[in-house]
């Protein structure tokens, strides 16, 4: 046991002059007397370690907890503290062959944690991952501080162990969170009350911030301890001295005590080697903190205790909250046992009740977004391409130039189709499946397109057509493309009798006979009056 000690931080020798704290009560270690009854106090708490040669721990084959069982170990442990506040007399201590240890109330402290599946034992490791299934973890599984506070919960809210302690409640607080309500509500049947509360202090390692509070909680009579410790190494802390946190060990395996005898043979549940300690800055953030309200007669005394150790105003980092009453979540979906149907939210248009869709954004609602990018930037190119095609065909035949031109408005009118589309609310539209439920707010903040119409000089019909202008046919322009020379410079249209100089076209000479396909330069300067929307 003690190489399993020396092994973490050893043995505490009480070589520093400050006082230790025992669960509310000081001692200065200076005077050998306090110091030897540190070690008294230390001897008296009831001591859980592992055991083996136990009956199998169903439908496994373990008959062992050693090596994964210490969480559970140390929560059997804080309970037996206050267990022993609630059944044995203030300032009990232990002394091996004494005659109070044949006391009823000393035997039950014990016994009710032997490791035996029966109902004498209802705190025995076989009880206890009675109620793992929850959790859906087997023997030989290491269980999380919160975890093992649900199993002993349960097992002592079980008939079992009410008949054996009768008048002894305990609940869950999640959440950090102490509620006075609750508190009220178990002492109407109960005479005491345990309080198990799990807390995350940091992340991966301890936020030192919150040290000096646990050692606050520790220091108070109120306080059974708490169970945390090093990663996949649960131990149970009951004080302190100083930064070093003082410690009982489950990790020793011992040999089951039977039950058959009517007295106990208890000496394996009392420590005996010293004092074990550890350094607060190694403590694992996940641990959970045990508090014993003793009586309703001290309930309002504990209840400003609690209040005063979580106050924000006076404490930087509180490590447990206070609320006089528990949030009601009040959903009533489907809890009438009817088999009515489930009343959909007014703003939802999903069949589903737990999913509510938004109604999609209108343009006086939010501005412009994905949507109305890609249509402004599909317009932009549209009428680029327009106006160049048209540039270069209006020398060459006013009937191309038209078709061109009608063209580009029936593209323009689609885009903008599409964007108005998109852009109707459910109540503008008469069909409400119109708006696709598949895009994302953000993808529907559109406006309707205006996308200008180039304008195009046509042909006079006095003129003539240019002579470096061949007629050719389709197939030959299928495998050369057109060139076109660009015009050294562009002038931009001041008046409806300005036009634009036309650069000089170069094609294979050949008669008309099917659409004609041209390749658009990349570059083109627009003239100032683009996007008019008329057509000459």
């Amino acid at each position: 046991m003690l190489m399993y000690a020396s092994r973490l931080d050893g043995v505490h020798d009480f070589d520093s002059d400050e006082a230790v704290c025992i669960l509310g009560k000081s001692f200065d270690v200076k005077n050998n007397e306090e110091k030897n009854k540190v070690f008294e106090t230390i001897q008296s708490f009831l001591w859980v370690s592992y055991r083996d040669s136990f009956e199998p721990l169903l439908p496994s084959t373990y008959r062992s907890d050693a090596g994964w069982g210490c969480m559970i170990r140390t929560t059997q442990m804080m309970v037996g503290t206050a267990l022993q506040r609630f059944l044995l007399p203030k300032g009990f201590v232990y002394k091996e062959n004494s005659e109070e240890l044949k006391e009823s109330n000393y035997q039950t402290s014990v016994r009710v944690f032997l490791d035996h599946p029966v109902d004498t034992c209802p705190l025995s490791i076989h009880n206890l991952l009675v109620h793992a299934k929850c959790f859906n973890k087997p023997a030989g599984t290491w269980f999380a501080p919160s975890e093992a506070c649900h199993l002993i919960n349960s097992c002592l809210k079980s008939p079992p162990l009410q008949k054996l302690v009768p008048k002894f409640g305990s609940f869950v607080f999640n959440e950090a969170t102490i509620f006075l309500d609750k508190l009220l509500e178990l002492f109407e049947t109960n005479d005491s009350v345990l309080l198990l509360i799990p807390l995350r202090l940091g992340l991966q390692e301890i936020n030192e911030q919150y040290l000096p509070e646990l050692r606050n909680w520790l220091n108070n009579k109120y306080c059974v301890g708490f169970v945390g410790g090093k990663p996949r190494k649960s131990l149970y802390f009951f004080g302190f001295q100083g930064e070093q946190l003082l410690y009982l060990d489950p990790h020793q395996c011992q040999t089951t005590v039977g039950i058959d005898s009517d007295v106990l043979q208890s000496s394996t549940y009392h420590f005996q080697g010293g004092c074990l300690k550890m350094d607060e800055k190694e403590l694992d953030p996940s641990l959970a903190l045990g508090l014993l309200a003793p009586s309703k007669d001290d309930l309002t005394e504990f209840w400003q205790t609690c209040l005063s150790l979580s106050d924000p105003e006076t404490r930087s980092h509180p490590i447990i909250h206070c609320a006089e009453r528990q949030p009601v979540y009040d959903f009533n979906w489907d809890t009438d046992g009817t088999e009515e149907q489930t009343d959909y939210a007014e703003d939802s248009d999903s069949d589903n009740p737990f999913i509510v869709l938004n109604k999609l954004p209108t343009r006086d609602e939010e501005g412009p977004g994905l949507f109305q990018q890609i249509t402004n930037t599909v317009t932009e190119y549209a009428a680029t391409a327009t106006n160049a095609v048209g540039d270069v065909i209006s020398t060459t035949s006013t009937t191309v130039t038209t078709a061109v031109a009608n063209t580009g408005t029936q593209v323009a009118q689609a885009i903008q189709d599409i964007s108005v589309q998109f852009h109707t609310t459910p109540e503008d539209s008469d069909d409400p499946h119109k708006i696709s439920s598949n895009l994302t707010s953000d993808d529907l903040k559109a406006e309707p397109v205006r996308i200008p119409t180039p304008k195009i000089s046509p042909r006079p019909e006095d003129s003539e057509i240019p002579t470096n202008v061949s007629i050719i046919k389709m197939n030959d322009l299928r495998d050369e493309p057109v060139s076109v020379t660009p015009p050294e410079k562009v002038e931009t249209l001041d008046s409806e009798n300005e036009q634009i100089q036309k650069p000089d076209i170069c094609l294979p000479e050949a008669k008309i006979s099917e659409p004609v396909e041209l390749k658009i330069p990349e570059v083109i300067s627009l003239p100032e009056n683009f996007g008019d929307g008329k057509i000459d």
